[in-house]
């Protein structure tokens, strides 16, 4: 055990000077020579979480937590293990709003070029994949708007006025669908509840 200490140890010092292929090669041979010297997985956990291999580092820190009775060591591991996690989440989370604000992105560009047809396609993928997306809904609105598909268009931006009432761009598009079906009374209250927001 004194000797496997003492390499460790050294593992240690290597890893901290950033070398850590030596300080694995080490760990893995104290792993082969005193499998019962479970500190070797939580430092090779340790290491590759250093390295940003973080899966790795987590299927090290996993199996020190099951087996190793060193209450700090593997609450340092558990508390690792966490952030891997968390960080795993924020990065898919942060793929998707991508994914999302690139099919919005493009949908915008073929609403101002008049493609309409297409504009909807786009905006309809990012509904599909988080129906909670209001600029997607109150574009998909004025796309069917422009395409004569009227009811459609004031069905989506009623929904929109619904969920946030004093959404400006709903309110706004609201306002302009009642100028173009010579709806007036309905335009001049929207017109009249558009300057209160403003105000």
């Amino acid at each position: 055990r004194n000797n496997s200490e003492i390499r460790f140890n050294l593992a240690g010092l290597l890893a901290q000077q950033g070398k850590f292929e030596e300080s694995n090669k080490i760990l893995n041979e104290i792993i082969e020579n005193n499998p019962k010297f479970y500190d070797s997985l939580f430092g090779l956990g340790c290491n590759y979480f250093e390295m940003g291999k973080h899966s790795k580092a987590k299927t090290y820190l996993k199996r020190y937590i099951q087996i190793s009775h060193n209450k700090e060591f593997s609450e340092a591991a558990k508390e690792i293990v966490e952030f891997i996690d968390m960080q795993k989440l924020a990065l898919k989370e942060q793929k998707r709003i991508e994914k999302l604000s690139n099919l919005l992105d493009k949908g915008n560009k073929e609403l101002e070029k008049g493609r309409f047809e297409d504009a909807i396609k786009y905006f309809e993928m990012v509904l599909m994949l988080d129906n909670k997306v209001l600029p997607a809904r109150n574009n998909l609105s004025l796309a069917y708007f422009y395409i004569g598909e009227v009811d459609k268009a004031l069905k989506l931006i009623k929904e929109v006025l619904q969920e946030s009432p004093f959404n400006t761009y709903a309110n706004c598009n609201l306002a302009v669908y009642y100028k173009t079906l010579n709806m007036e009374k309905e335009f001049k209250e929207q017109l009249s509840f558009l300057k209160n927001i403003e105000a």
